[in-house]
């Protein structure tokens, strides 16, 4: 078990909440208990774990005091890992067999950390936070649309910058936040921060000093439509860290990346149904360590819900791309990195991430009772460069060795596989939701060069229950 060492500081932070007159103070938290079973594709050769099933558990606690003019959160978590393979990680270009894997080799016999989460104050005048928070870019405003609200929630945020709550440790940041909203609902957010360790790694407690990242974003809503501006200032200087590339020579240097993107969010009802339009773009440049940094990543996506819909179905279709690097031997490096993401929103089996990739995706989501709300994917992956390699992961969340970020050679191919998937989100209660997922991974020319099988799973059940 670990421990944070930050009580001393969280006292500091707190007292601004405490002293003042009329506080109210509210007690809040969470369990959430997820099974996984993982069958990854087969190595051809080796006694390698590739099918096992593990249990995460996340508990979070916290109080909140609140007066009129700011908020002071003090928010502790513990997770356990049970039962993570023993044997899943192979030797290049096999590598880890799974996210199981992953989490083994970030921390070997540990099984279970506490560590805060949260712990900041807000002033709610000024709109400004400081201390230990979770954010994620995108997501500054919610729009009154309630599709909307989803495909932005769901299609737009936290794309590049984010918590990765998906995985059983999840990621905060560590420093200073602006947020204002005007009357005429555009809102400015600014972001000085630095991500804490954590995704894989139990050790969640760690801030990750030599990774910076500023942010700056303008959004205004209207009831049809959403629409964003934003810049992102990203440096990476870990020293003793090899970066993820297809260069025939391992690059040391330090990151210094720039990022400047947008989206547009819209819907138009019709007599019989609602069309909704979702644009995303970033372009991006700086430093990859010695090389030059050119690299972009567009989205497009529009969807359909008729008024006489079987369950309300509501169908989508979208484009992803972002781009890769086509020429291994030049100083120019061409794959876009998505710097702090959470790739599973865009990947529910993340075996695929935000670098060089092209994802044609439809999707189907329907609500048979207010309780259930099933949805269905199916998602065709390429490569934008057969001469880059294949990347999964999100991120630091290590000091070291990990980069974040794991690059497979594809042998000149660009044709990495499909991804068919169902998930079934049950509310039991006011408190309490069920979720099952399933994902059916079909390798292509990509992944049937590396393994002997191309065929791979993912299932999970997870309960959730917050309090």
């Amino acid at each position: 078990m670990r421990f944070s060492p930050y009580l001393g500081a969280l006292v500091l932070l707190l007292l601004p909440g405490v002293v003042q007159a009329q506080t109210k103070t509210t007690y809040s938290g969470s369990l959430r208990l997820r099974q996984e079973a993982w069958d990854w594709f087969k190595p051809g050769t080796g006694s390698y774990q590739n099918a096992y099933t593990f249990t995460g558990f996340q508990f979070r606690y916290g109080v909140t005091q609140t007066t009129k003019t700011g908020e002071s959160k003090l928010e502790l978590q513990s997770t356990q890992l049970l039962g993570l393979p023993t044997r899943a990680a192979s030797p290049a270009p096999l590598g880890a067999l799974g996210l199981g894997a992953t989490y083994k080799a970030a921390n070997g016999n540990q099984t279970g950390s506490l560590f805060i989460k949260q712990a900041y104050f807000l002033d709610k005048k000024q709109g400004i936070r400081a201390g230990r928070f979770e954010f994620a870019e995108g997501n500054e405003s919610i729009p009154e649309t309630p599709s909307l609200a989803w495909v932005k929630k769901q299609r737009v945020s936290e794309r590049l910058i984010a918590g990765f709550g998906w995985t059983h440790v999840g990621r905060a940041f560590d420093g200073i936040q602006y947020s204002k909203t005007s009357k005429t609902r555009t809102n400015l957010t600014g972001l000085l921060a630095y991500p804490t360790a954590g995704v894989f790694d139990l050790d969640g407690a760690k801030t990750l000093t030599d990774v910076r990242v500023a942010y700056l974003s303008t959004t205004k809503a209207t009831k049809t439509e959403d629409k964003r501006l934003f810049a992102i200032a990203y440096e990476d200087v870990r020293k003793g860290i090899t970066k993820s590339e297809n260069s025939t020579t391992a690059e040391m240097g330090a990151l210094k990346l720039y990022t400047l993107g947008g989206h547009y969010l819209a819907t138009k009802p019709t007599k019989s149904g609602a069309w909704d339009f979702m644009g995303w773009a970033a372009l991006q440049g700086g430093d990859w360590g010695t090389k030059t940094q050119n690299a972009s990543a567009y989205s497009l996506e529009v969807g359909y819900k008729p008024k006489k819909a079987m369950w309300g179905a509501w169908y989508r279709l979208g484009y992803d791309v972002t781009s890769g690097d086509g020429n291994p031997a030049d100083k120019t490096h061409g794959t876009f990195y998505a710097m702090l993401n959470t790739p599973r929103i865009y990947a529910r089996t993340p075996f695929y991430t935000e670098a060089n990739a092209k994802d044609i995706f439809f999707q189907v989501m329907a609500k048979p009772s207010p309780k259930l709300a099933l949805r269905a994917d199916y998602h065709s992956v390429s490569l934008a460069s057969g001469k880059d390699l294949w990347y999964v992961a999100g991120g630091p969340f290590q000091s070291k060795p990990a980069f974040g970020l794991v690059g497979r050679k594809t042998n000149g191919s660009s044709a990495l596989g499909d991804l068919l998937d169902i998930s079934a989100d049950y509310t039991l209660s006011k408190s309490a939701t069920a979720t099952l997922y399933l994902g059916q991974m079909l390798g292509k020319s990509v992944i049937q060069g590396i393994y002997g099988d191309k065929n791979g799973l993912l299932g999970y059940g997870e309960l959730t229950y917050k309090f």
